[in-house]
């Protein structure tokens, strides 16, 4: 089993033990998400650097110190999760120990994919049914296009059907 399908059962456990029974998921991220990962990215080459840098200088003690800021940021990265349950929809921020749900949707939610040809993104939209009234928000993202096939089995598995439109910039 690859490692990230051992962080999407991780993933799944602990949308389970928030009472959330999950048929299918998968990894998706935001604007909210996109910047938060660039912010911690610019963190870890900047510590990496600076660690490396001291180390060269003073010693490999410097070294550890930069190592252990950069492991809790690793054991700490928050990602974000589309999961199909028997209710519909879940978009939940998972971390290393706990899940938290940012919105749900109910059955028959209307998701939308773009497929464009110059980008391996897919974004794509999720839309509350027309005949639930205040269940959920609309919601765009994006999924890598390596998960397209989990993406539109995740939206079948919560009772929708995607939508592909292609578009070009």
């Amino acid at each position: 089993m690859n490692p990230a399908d051992r962080a999407l059962e991780r993933a799944v456990e602990l949308l389970g033990e928030l009472g959330v029974s999950v048929r299918s998921a998968v990894v998706v991220t935001d604007v909210e998400t996109a910047r938060a990962h660039r912010r911690i990215m610019i963190v870890r080459v900047a510590a990496f650097a600076l660690g490396a840098g001291l180390a060269i200088a003073w010693g490999i003690g410097w070294l550890l110190i930069v190592a252990a800021v950069v492991a809790h940021q690793l054991l700490f990265n928050v990602q974000r999760l589309l999961a199909a349950t028997s209710d519909g929809l879940v978009l939940a921020d998972i971390s290393f120990r706990r899940a938290v749900i940012v919105a749900r949707w109910s059955s028959g939610s209307d998701a939308t994919l773009v497929l464009r040809t110059d980008s391996p993104r897919v974004e794509v939209s999720v839309e509350p049914a027309l005949d639930t009234s205040g269940v959920g928000e609309p919601w765009t993202g994006q999924v890598n296009g390596t998960d397209l096939d989990r993406f539109e089995g995740t939206i079948r598995a919560a009772g929708g059907e995607p939508l592909r439109r292609t578009a070009s910039d």
